[in-house]
C-alpha cells in the first residue's frame, strides 16, 4: 500500500525491544508491559495467557496450578524477562518458589531441552502455539496467570504519518489476536 514505507519486523525479549525503541533503532515496539519506564509511552494492545509446555510425553491439557507448577523442573528466560517475572512474582506471593534447572534466552535451547525430557517451560501461549498445534510439544495454560502486550514508543517523538497508517493496519490484527486468545 505504501512503497516509500519500509517495515522491518523484530522478534526479541520485552525489554531488548523497549531499549530499541528508547536508542531509536526501532520507532515502536509491542512488548509485555514493562514496569514504568519514564521516556516511553504505553498503549495496552492485549492480554495473553501464560502455558506451561512440555514435551509431547508429558501429556499436559489440562489448567495447571502454581502449585502444580512449583513441583516441576522448569527452564526459563533469564531475570528481566517479563513472563518470568510474572512467573516469580506470582509464586511469591502464593507462598510458592520455582524449580529452574536451565535459565536461557534461547529458544531453540529450550525446545531441545523439553524434547529431551528435562523440563518445563511458563511462556505466553503464542510463542509455542506452533509446536502444540503440530504435536511437538504438550501445554496447558497456567490458572490465571496472563500477561499484558502494549504498544510503546518514546513520548518525546511525534507519531510520524508513516506510523499513524501502520498503526491502522496493525489494530485489527491485534484485535483478531485478542479474541483467538480469549
Amino acid at each position: 500500500l505504501y512503497p516509500k514505507i519500509a517495515v522491518e519486523v523484530r522478534e526479541s525479549i520485552s525489554e531488548q525491544l523497549a531499549r530499541a525503541v528508547l536508542t531509536d533503532r526501532l520507532d515502536f515496539a509491542i512488548a509485555s508491559t514493562l514496569a514504568t519506564m519514564p521516556f516511553l509511552a504505553s498503549e495496552p494492545m492485549f492480554k495473553e495467557r501464560i502455558w506451561l509446555f512440555g514435551s509431547p510425553e508429558a501429556h499436559l491439557s489440562r489448567r495447571v496450578s502454581l502449585k502444580f507448577l512449583s513441583g516441576l523442573p522448569l527452564l526459563l528466560a533469564r531475570r528481566n524477562n517479563a513472563t518470568r517475572d510474572l512467573v516469580e512474582r506470582q509464586m511469591a506471593d502464593a507462598g510458592l518458589r520455582l524449580h529452574i534447572v536451565v535459565e536461557t534466552d534461547s529458544t531453540q535451547l529450550i525446545e531441545e531441552l523439553i524434547n529431551a525430557g528435562t523440563g518445563y517451560v511458563a511462556a505466553p501461549y503464542f510463542s509455542l502455539r506452533d509446536k502444540l498445534k503440530s504435536g511437538q510439544l504438550s501445554g496447558a495454560p497456567i490458572e490465571d496467570l496472563t500477561i499484558e502486550r502494549s504498544l510503546i514508543r518514546r513520548k518525546d517523538r511525534p507519531v510520524t504519518r508513516a506510523m499513524e497508517e501502520f498503526l491502522l493496519l496493525l489494530r485489527p490484527e491485534m484485535e483478531r489476536v485478542r479474541n483467538a486468545s480469549g
